[in-house]
């Protein structure tokens, strides 16, 4: 007899977070999203990172608005730096994209073809995989947040490696 396990939100997030925080040698934060005063799900010295995934695999992903601006108040509290990390519903680091705030990276970096970027009316960013190569970074002004870079995790790896 086979037997079929579906997979929750909350297990597929789990998976991700603990993922990405092995991958860079962060911490996840216990309780990440059900305890008030523990933002964040994972999150180094200098860091506070919120991630999200999607349960199934898909082509474009989008980079929402209100998580980020959430994200820097909430990072601005615990005096750490916010970092968004969407992957494509695969949860390994060659399919996770990252999304910080220009100015907290050590240097700048090469723009990305915009075609790959598109800016919904919500205020959203969504990024086209499906068309994009490779996609190292990105520089791009979003609102009143100000410069935004995005990237791939493996790039935003290297960065803090510098």
């Amino acid at each position: 007899m086979l037997m079929v396990v579906m997979m929750t939100t909350k297990d597929k997030s789990y998976i991700q977070e603990k993922m990405i925080a092995n991958y860079l040698g962060w911490d996840v934060v216990s309780g990440s999203g059900a305890r008030p005063h523990h933002p964040g799900d994972i999150k180094s010295d200098e860091w506070l990172g919120e991630c999200k995934t999607h349960m199934k695999e898909v082509s474009i992903i989008h980079f929402d608005f209100r998580v980020y601006n959430k994200l820097m108040n909430e990072a601005m509290s615990q005096m750490r730096k916010p970092v968004l990390f969407v992957d494509n519903g695969v949860s390994d680091s060659r399919n996770t994209y990252v999304l910080t705030q220009t100015h907290y990276l050590p240097k700048r970096y090469e723009s990305v073809d915009s075609r790959f970027i598109k800016h919904t009316p919500s205020g959203n960013l969504s990024l086209n995989l499906k068309n994009a190569t490779y996609m190292l970074y990105g520089d791009y002004h979003w609102s009143d947040i100000g410069k935004i870079t995005f990237m791939t995790l493996d790039a935003f790896k290297s960065i803090l490696d510098i």
